[in-house]
């Protein structure tokens, strides 16, 4: 079933060291417009084993207008421009 992304204000992720490849693919598939103001994603299996994978994850965000905030094993990503 398809799921509008019109409303969605904030997602949490945790999917234990696969977070990059499902929000890489997000970030590729919504317009810039539709993305959620904030994510909240577990990084601690990434910043452990995948960093550059990591890495790119955070550029990408970066890309797309997010500010990351490291919170120890999380981040929270804000978006700051829609």
């Amino acid at each position: 079933k398809f799921l509008s992304s019109e409303n969605i204000a904030m997602l949490q992720i945790d999917i234990e060291g696969y977070e990059h490849m499902l929000l890489e693919g997000f970030m590729k598939e919504l317009p810039d417009d539709k993305l959620p103001y904030i994510i909240h994603f577990e990084h601690k299996v990434m910043k452990e084993y995948l960093k550059k994978q990591l890495e790119g994850l955070k550029d990408a965000m970066e890309d797309k207008g997010y500010i990351l905030y490291d919170q120890g094993e999380d981040y929270l990503a804000i978006k700051l421009n829609s």
